[in-house]
């Protein structure tokens, strides 16, 4: 019983400075055709995209989600600020001849059928889809 308690006591001992370790935190996203390091000046462009299987975008569903957009920059921007990292987002929108969506359809009708039943060959659908659309409005 005491072995037994000395060899957590020290396992525990070995691996407490790993678990409160303040290493980054890396996501998917990171280094994969996304902003590399969110400092300095950053422009955010939005594109809306309309698909023929789902609901179009109204003038308020973008108003809408352009101010929730500006809101969650304004909160970066003070997170930024906070932590001594100069910050300026400016958010953009795609417009061509005041259309501002695009019609692109999904590979698979909609984005539940595009990213499932395999999620990643889903995501490498949704890569090359929005990659295509970042072509097109470019």
């Amino acid at each position: 019983m005491k072995r037994s308690l000395s060899i957590i006591f020290l396992l525990f001992f070995f691996l407490l400075p790993f678990a409160c370790s303040k290493k980054p935190f890396h996501i998917a996203s990171v280094n994969n055709n996304v902003c590399k390091r969110l400092t300095g000046e950053v422009v955010l462009y939005c594109i809306f995209v309309d698909t023929r299987y789902t609901q179009p975008w109204s003038a308020y569903d973008i108003n809408s989600s352009l101010d929730s957009i500006h809101y969650a920059m304004e909160w970066l921007e003070n997170k930024a600020s906070e932590n001594g990292i100069p910050l300026t987002i400016t958010v953009q929108y795609h417009q061509n001849n005041n259309v501002i969506p695009i019609s692109q359809d999904f590979p698979r009708k909609t984005l539940s059928g595009t990213l499932l039943p395999v999620i990643p060959a889903g995501i490498r659908l949704l890569d090359g889809w929005s990659n295509r659309i970042a072509r097109n409005a470019g």
